[in-house]
């Protein structure tokens, strides 16, 4: 058992890790992956500066207390907490790592379950924070492994294969594309990086991110995809989905976000034959205006709530952006997100 109290003296004790938004997301789970692995799947996401917080500080010896905004409190004794619990992840993240005597506190800057991969994101950074406090004085911990190490923790705690977009988006940062490796590769994974430091600064004309004021979760739709695909069903949609990925990423690389938007309409135009719920009628209304002033939008992580983005031309956001401001305000706890996108992963907080 490693009890932090000793060394919570002596090294950092705070990281945080970007949340994200995402195209072509799924195809990231094994369960589509692997069959499709010769489609050569790929999955976009772009960092943002909406941040997941994670402290630790010594508490009571034997016990594990984690507070979380959005949540009540939980503390239970080590190895003892149900990870079916709404904060289950965090203890089976905790007792991985075999650590006791410590208090978890998690700040996102995101709206709590608005699908823009909040709790992938705080596993990565309580991850990454727990390696850092355990190895030895200066070695770097590695985003790869904080990445895989949260992935796999997250997914069996979960109970059925998870996507691993967004624990390499949280730990490292920028905008990439995802490539899924085949089954004999797996955990190997490329990335095409898709924007470079000085052009972050004008990417942020191009995009807008809405939270629609309704939580998310993820696993009813994710569920509902899974199941279809594993019977044979709407198998043509995620050909088309895959073959999607890869133009909206080669389009993205050189700004054409004309034709990006049309890439965006039809991905999600296959995804409501699917699953209808995806969108409810408030956020089908926002999508639509964004497709009448020329732009591409579509659901976060899984849809069915959460926060909604848009991608276009200058222009057309602005158009969009006063658009889009109005209508936030006939919808129940709906915001426009001011965001920007991240280029760097785990970040770390020292004390000394």
């Amino acid at each position: 058992m490693n009890n932090l109290d000793e060394i919570l003296d002596k090294k950092g004790v705070g990281a945080s890790a970007p949340c994200r938004i995402d195209f072509a997301g799924t195809l990231d789970i094994p369960t589509f992956s692997f069959p499709m692995a010769d489609l050569c799947p790929v999955t976009f996401n772009m960092a943002l500066d909406l941040r997941t917080n994670v402290k630790i500080k010594p508490y009571r010896k034997n016990f594990i207390k984690v507070v979380s905004k959005g949540f009540d409190d939980a503390e239970f004794e080590v190895k003892k907490a149900p990870y079916n619990h709404p904060l289950g992840l965090v203890f089976a993240i905790a007792d991985s790592f075999d650590i006791s005597g410590v208090e978890i506190i998690i700040k996102s800057d995101s709206p709590p379950q608005s699908a823009l991969g909040g709790s992938s994101t705080a596993s990565v950074a309580l991850t990454a924070l727990i390696m850092r406090i355990l190895q030895d004085s200066g070695s770097k911990v590695s985003a790869k492994d904080a990445a895989f190490s949260a992935y796999c923790i997250e997914s069996a705690v979960a109970g059925v294969p998870c996507g691993f977009q967004d624990h390499l988006s949280a730990a490292y940062g920028g905008a990439n594309a995802w490539h899924w490796s085949h089954v004999l590769k797996w955990p190997e994974f490329g990335n095409t990086t898709l924007l470079e430091k000085e052009d972050y600064r004008e990417m942020e004309n191009n995009f807008l991110v809405l939270y629609t004021g309704k939580t998310h979760n993820s696993y009813s739709v994710n569920n509902k995809w899974r199941e279809q695909f594993l019977s044979g069903n709407f198998r043509k949609h995620w050909i088309r989905i895959s073959e999607l990925s890869q133009f909206f990423c080669n389009l993205f690389l050189v700004k054409d976000f004309e034709a990006l938007a049309e890439i965006i309409k039809e991905e999600v135009a296959l995804r409501m034959e699917m699953t209808p719920e995806v969108l409810d009628d408030k956020s089908r209304f926002l999508v639509e205006k964004a497709s009448s002033f020329g732009c591409g939008a579509r659901f976060t992580g899984s849809g069915g709530g959460g926060c909604i983005w848009a991608m276009g031309e200058k222009e057309n956001i602005q158009k969009l952006r006063a658009c889009w401001k109005e209508e936030v305000l006939k919808i129940e706890n709906a915001i426009l997100l001011d965001t920007k996108p991240d280029p760097y992963g785990i970040l770390f907080e020292d004390i000394n």
